[in-house]
């Protein structure tokens, strides 16, 4: 399966759509943006389903540090601190099971369809 195009933002207050766009990927006007918080020791939600080309963006809301840490080894967000945010467009199909390095009992999983 092919990487993700990944690229780490960190972001203190509201959240920045403009992170959406990750290194060289195009994002067409159709495309969408989508948002998972990290909160509870947990990645809300935990299941989510989007089409190729699509960004998501992952935002820590918890004080311990998390990580978004791809099962397979394709994408990671590296340490996550309360406030900061890592964001991908995933551009492949494909079902990207991720957890958290520090708290492995923290799992979901992206859908991406074309």
């Amino acid at each position: 399966m092919a990487k993700p195009i990944q690229r780490r933002v960190f972001l203190r207050g509201a959240f920045a759509t403009a992170t959406a766009l990750c290194g060289a990927a195009i994002v067409r006007a159709e495309d969408a943006t989508h948002q998972i918080v990290i909160d509870g020791f947990a990645f809300a939600p935990d299941d989510l389903q989007i089409t190729v080309g699509d960004s998501v963006s992952w935002i820590n809301r918890d004080a311990a540090p998390h990580t978004v840490s791809d099962i397979d080894e394709g994408f990671e967000s590296g340490t996550l601190r309360k406030g900061e945010s890592f964001a991908m467009a995933f551009l492949e199909p494909g079902r990207y099971g991720y957890i958290c390095k520090f708290h492995p009992k923290m799992k979901a999983t992206i859908i991406v369809s074309r």
